[in-house]
């Protein structure tokens, strides 16, 4: 019996397919990244598979791209393999029905997720499963991490023995990231099951010059149909080799599986069909009605494809009359979901459906929608109903078209007894997440006790809500859905306490501990920061209330926020789930292994934490009164109540009725009816919200600052800003912003009148990254300085909102060369984001929208871009006191070139209407002479971005003021306002990652650079696909340590402005805002200003790179000195110019602060010296290649 080990699903799968496969064709996407990641990884440590090699991994440039190179292997006769979900599953959906009709043993692992229609969204349903049905691949279903584990032997063995595709799926998030203790299978127990007659054959029937033969041919009519049927044995077959392959698992583990498996009353009349997670939940319902005397049951599906009547016939009780089954999938105008189709399909085929006197369908758990055991009894009670309701929901209240069931509130937990079930509420990037993964391996490997552990999270890159569900247990463990009833809870965010103050404590059980961070230390203390609804069920569950200042720990070990070791800690000494002084001791044995790559400092920090922790009084206990709610409420509490009271007083419906309630935590209880038909949603919502995440904010003192306004250029999230006061609103300022005012000295600002000047940053929209504080030259003089936040949360919130709702925008009709003289006083159009603080990313879009924000319509590609950029229902894009803003969308990962262009050709056909209408009435002399002045002076600056936008209010103006029935039709055109929007020129932006830029968008790319129209591509390079967790791309520098690249990448970085300097027409830049501010705006300007194709090439440090997010600016001013980043501009007109100095410094003084680079050196040295050797020749070469074409440039 092998020995139970805890993983994650992914790795369950990641673990069998490695055995089986020769080679995996990978590609990143959420949530099947981390199969690929292990592979790689196992690989790059010498695993051998089961024939005895390492297996070959080879990252390709799109799931499309994955799924030729697929079928390529295998039809060399190779067993390949792939990993993927939703969007990357639909891209290899061309080659799936290609592997199935050539009968080749590919095995699909796939994570199932959310298809993308109103919304993206990167959770799981089996929407992407429904989308391939139709291909004539295998798809298997399994339940939950171990099943998963023993169908991808099942998957593997089918393939080959079969010889045809195989999908093996399980559920994206609840399957693939949960983590079990389960029973991984050992490499010397597979292996005298492998198939070597069958893979012999497969092989000597690959593509071969020693014995040539043809496929993939044309055929038409006179043949096509008939050598289609002539497979129809080939897949009758499948299903008889999968149950060979059960038997085979059955051997190897002794668990049985069956293609269909009941459980429930023998002699049931309601049955609920389903597959995937949701069956262990329907399970646990059905064994207790069953017990209480009830007929029901429920049937799983677990071959998918091919679907077999009789099998299902079989498994389904004769006595059953009524059958609900639930799809976790919607097919948008489809009189069924495809589940429920195929079980009425074969009742009808097997005589079973004249017996049944209601077959109904249901919807539950789409995006990953919790699905629990309430959720169930309220099914079965709906299917008792004399017409029970058709095509219904759970988990969601629809009051539009009124398909949802209610959840039983009166229904029972169902959780194993003696299960320990612990939540920990911490914060995206605190370390909470990843702390709780190392204790549920600590306690799996070290009890007899089985585990589980479910991350749920928010969509914030960082800084977002997580929680952590914990669960333990001397049974086993199938509860698939979120606890209801911890026996230990933990609160890692003193602002969480007012934000989200029920749900905290509405999942506790009675008597359970709930452990809060929070420096309150007395009933008094802790009083004035918990409020009064809060407290009342704290009192009401008689918790055992315990506190602790894990901030303060962290801050003190010199990692502020990051308190999961001290609260990882807590847990060990408080829970009992081990004997505490032997758990801290594996904790810190933990610690150390964890961190040891970071280096000893960060190993040191940590355990620093867990000694304080331990000190006597670090962790105090409460004793609340049994009235403690009715004691007043905190002047914390107050001043909380009053801030969201005036959101509230002001915010449009649309904040008050979902962005708050979504931001509270309240999401899951919105009603279908506040929501738009479309997914469209209204700009600047962020900026509602006061997140609040920072541990410290900055500080400004007026009397040292030298206004250089460095700290403005670098804020990542448009947080500190300068405001500018005229007289008129200076004695309207509250006292401390009086006391703060100063001169402005810029000159640009200057030359418009006469200001005083105030920098102030937003306490509750700062992410506390400080590298305001690093860039400032005079820092040390205490122009800024960052404190505590919850020291000076009131007093800063309190400047910010007076200068924000009394200073107006000064700067709104600047001209162009005023507005980039001068940029940082220009108010943003992209604020409070939810990117990782400290992002490279984001100051670039920032200044962006300073610049040009009231023009732009913007494509955004898939990736970290468009998570921060749009995370429903945070729109970080804002509007001006015009009403003026960027148009935001996205449409996919490898399209958006395209979807961009699209746009382009879109806005382009309707101005060239209205500029003909226009054109046509000025040939005529018609419309008068003032409108002919006004047309003629449009016509003339119609390309022009500030001049279209002037001119055109002109033109507006005589356009509605036209008048006679000569004109009538010209004004009928004219007057609409969809054409009097497109008088100032829009103007369209391209931007996203390096991971769509140089890999799977990269042909829609270079068709946009060819195509010689006007538009701008903004590629926010971070060297790595950030957003699914630090793969490499074509971007990723030689020897720099990613995932895919585990030993290093061994090829230097694509050149990818070389290769659009190709096209002529095309003006190329390639910046690095932490060295040349300077440039980097020219550069932005003169890109939108070209009247072609323009691209920059922005340099974007990231927290993959392994370095302290407060040092991007200086990452990026190193990167330049040293070579590593090239700084030039190649316009059309003037040709190649090389900004700056030439290279000052070796590029491993760069590669020495960044834990991407150093890795390989502790892992590998002798291959990192040799690389980094490589790389310094690389980096030097290709300064010498751009100095001379830039010199032969202009020579030219």
């Amino acid at each position: 019996m092998p020995k139970a080990t805890p993983v994650d699903g992914n790795c369950a799968v990641a673990h069998v397919s490695y055995f089986f496969s020769d080679a995996a064709l990978i590609f990143p996407i959420t949530p099947s990244s981390p199969m690929a990641e292990y592979v790689d990884s196992w690989a790059a440590q010498g695993r051998k598979n089961g024939f005895g090699q390492i297996l070959r991994v080879e990252e390709l440039n799109s799931e499309g791209g994955a799924a030729g190179a697929l079928h390529g292997a295998l039809s060399t006769g190779v067993l390949a393999t792939t990993y993927t979900a939703s969007q990357g599953l639909l891209l290899m959906v061309p080659n799936m029905y290609k592997l199935a009709g050539e009968h080749l043993p590919a095995v699909l692992h796939v994570a199932a997720r959310t298809l993308a229609t109103h919304s993206l969204s990167v959770h799981g349903d089996h929407s992407d499963l429904m989308a391939i049905r139709q291909t004539g691949c295998a798809i298997i279903v399994s339940e939950d991490v171990q099943q998963a584990a023993d169908m991808a032997i099942a998957a593997h063995l089918t393939a080959i023995n079969a010889s045809h595709p195989v999908v093996n799926a399980f559920d994206g998030f609840r399957t693939s990231h949960t983590i079990k203790k389960i029973e991984l299978v050992d490499y010397s127990e597979l292996e005298p099951h492998l198939p070597h007659d069958a893979i012999e054959r497969f092989r000597k029937s690959s593509l071969n010059p020693e014995h040539p033969h043809m496929r993939g041919s044309c055929q038409g009519p006179p043949v096509w149909m008939q050598a289609g049927e002539a497979d129809n044995m080939h897949y009758d077959k499948v299903i008889s080799h999968f149950e060979e392959s059960l038997g085979v698992v059955e051997k190897i583990t002794g668990r049985k599986y069956a293609c269909f498996e009941y459980t429930g009353a023998p002699d049931a009349t309601s049955v609920i069909v389903i597959m995937g997670s949701g069956y262990l939940t329907v399970c646990e319902a059905v064994e207790h009605l069953v017990a209480k005397g009830e007929k029901v049951g429920v049937v799983c599906v677990r071959l998918f494809r091919p679907f077999s009547p009789e099998r299902l016939a079989t498994a389904i009780p004769r006595t059953a009359t009524r059958i609900c089954v639930m799809d976790r999938s919607k097919e948008i105008t489809a009189c069924a979901e495809a589940l429920r189709l195929d079980v009425v399909s074969s009742l009808q085929m097997t005589g079973r459906l004249s017996g049944v006197v209601h077959i109904i369908g249901g919807r539950y758990g789409l995006s990953s929608k919790d699905f629990n055991t309430a959720d169930v009894f309220a099914i079965f009670k709906n299917l008792q109903r004399v017409k029970p309701l058709d095509r219904f929901t759970v988990g969601i209240t629809d009051d539009v078209t009124h398909l949802s069931l209610p959840r039983d509130p009166c229904s029972p937990s169902l959780v194993p007894p003696g299960t320990v079930q612990c939540i920990f509420y911490g914060m995206g990037s605190d370390g909470v997440v990843g702390a709780n993964k190392n204790a549920i391996k600590i306690i799996a490997d070290n009890t007899p006790l089985y585990a589980q552990g479910y991350f749920d999270y928010d969509s914030f890159k960082a800084g977002g809500f997580t929680a952590a569900h914990l669960r333990f247990g001397p049974q086993p463990i199938r509860c698939e859905y979120f606890i209801c009833d911890a026996d230990y809870t933990a609160v890692s965010q003193p602002s969480y306490f007012n934000k989200y103050s029920g749900l905290l404590v509405e999942r506790c059980k009675p008597n359970s501990i709930l452990l809060l961070n929070t420096p309150a230390r007395t009933l008094e203390e802790v009083t004035a920061v918990i409020p009064k609804a809060m407290r009342q069920m704290i009192e009401e569950r008689s918790l055992q209330l315990k506190v602790m200042d894990a901030s303060a720990i962290a801050l003190e070990a010199g990692l502020p926020g990051r308190i999961n070791s001290a609260m990882q800690a807590a847990f060990f000494l408080l829970s009992g789930v081990l004997p505490s002084e032997e758990a801290i001791k594996i904790w810190r044995d933990t610690i150390v292994k964890t961190f040891k790559r970071k280096g000893e400092k960060v190993v040191n920090q940590n355990l620093a934490c867990v000694d304080a922790t331990l000190k006597p009084g670090a962790i105090a206990s409460i004793d609340y009164p049994r009235n403690w709610a009715s004691f007043e409420e905190g002047p914390g509490v107050k001043y909380y109540n009053e801030r969201l009271g005036k959101i509230l007083s002001t915010a449009p419906e649309f904040v008050k009725d979902v962005v708050l309630p979504v931001s509270l935590g309240r999401g899951d209880a919105l009603p279908v009816s506040k929501f738009e038909r479309n997914g469209f949603m209204m700009t600047g919502t962020t900026k509602f919200t006061k997140r609040g995440v920072a541990v410290r904010v900055p500080i400004w003192q007026s009397s040292t600052c030298i206004q250089c306004m460095l700290c403005v250029t670098a804020c990542p999230h448009a947080v500190i800003r300068p405001y500018l006061i005229d007289s008129s609103e200076e004695g309207r300022l509250c006292a401390s912003v009086q006391e703060a005012m100063i001169d402005a000295k810029n000159p640009v600002v200057k030359r418009h009148g006469s200001y005083k000047l105030v920098l102030q940053a937003s306490p509750l929209d700062c992410t506390g990254c400080s590298l305001c504080y690093q860039v400032c030259p005079t820092k040390d003089k205490g122009t800024l300085r960052m404190e505590v936040l919850h020291h000076v949360e009131q007093t800063e919130a309190a400047k910010f909102d007076s200068l924000s709702s009394i200073v107006t925008p000064k700067t709104e009709d600047w001209s162009i060369d005023d507005r980039v003289a001068a940029y940082q006083f220009r108010e943003p159009l992209f604020e409070y984001h939810g990117a990782c603080a400290g992002c490279g990313e984001t100051a670039y879009i920032t200044h962006i929208t300073r610049l040009f924000g009231d023009r732009l319509i913007i494509a955004n590609a898939t990736g970290c871009s468009s998570i921060y950029g749009f995370s429903y229902p945070y729109s970080p894009f804002t509007k001006n006191s015009k009403g003026h803003g960027p148009a935001w969308a996205n449409s996919l990962f490898e399209d958006n070139a395209e979807f961009g262009l699209g746009m382009l050709v879109g806005i382009q056909q309707r101005r060239q209407r209205v500029l003909d209408v226009v054109k046509g009435m000025i040939e005529k002399g018609l419309g008068g002479d003032e409108f002919l002045a006004a047309a003629r002076d449009w016509v003339a600056n119609y390309s022009k971005i500030v001049e279209s936008e002037t001119t055109g209010l002109v033109l507006a103006e005589q356009i509605k003021a036209l008048q006679g029935s000569d004109v009538a039709e010209q004004k009928a055109l004219l007057g609409q306002a969809s054409s009097l929007d497109l008088l100032a020129k829009p103007l369209i932006l391209i931007m996203g990652g390096d991971g769509w830029a140089y890999d799977i968008g990269f042909a829609g790319l270079d068709q946009v650079l060819a195509s010689g129209l006007d538009v701008t591509i903004f590629v926010l390079d971070t060297e790595v696909y950030s957003n699914t967790g630090g793969q490499r791309s074509k971007a990723t520098p030689l020897s720099a340590v990613a995932r895919f690249a585990a030993s290093g990448k061994r090829t230097e970085k694509k050149d990818m402005g070389l290769i659009a300097m190709s096209y002529e027409d095309t003006y190329v830049a390639s910046i690095s805002l932490g060295s040349s501010h300077a440039h980097a705006i020219k550069s932005i300007r003169e890109a939108f200003e070209w009247e072609g194709p323009s691209i920059i090439l922005a340099y974007a440090p990231c927290i993959e790179h392994g370095e302290s997010m407060d040092q991007t600016s200086a990452a990026q001013k190193l990167a330049v000195e040293t070579g590593y980043w090239l700084t030039y501009t190649r316009h059309p007109k003037t040709g190649l110019k090389m900004v700056g100095a030439a290279p000052s410094k070796p590029v491993k003084e760069f590669l020495g602060r960044q834990n991407r680079f150093k890795q390989l050196v502790s892992e590998r040295s002798a291959i990192a010296e040799e690389l980094h050797d490589e790389l310094q020749k690389f980096i030097d070469d290709r300064y010498k290649k751009y100095t001379d074409l830039a010199a032969s440039s202009k020579k030219e």
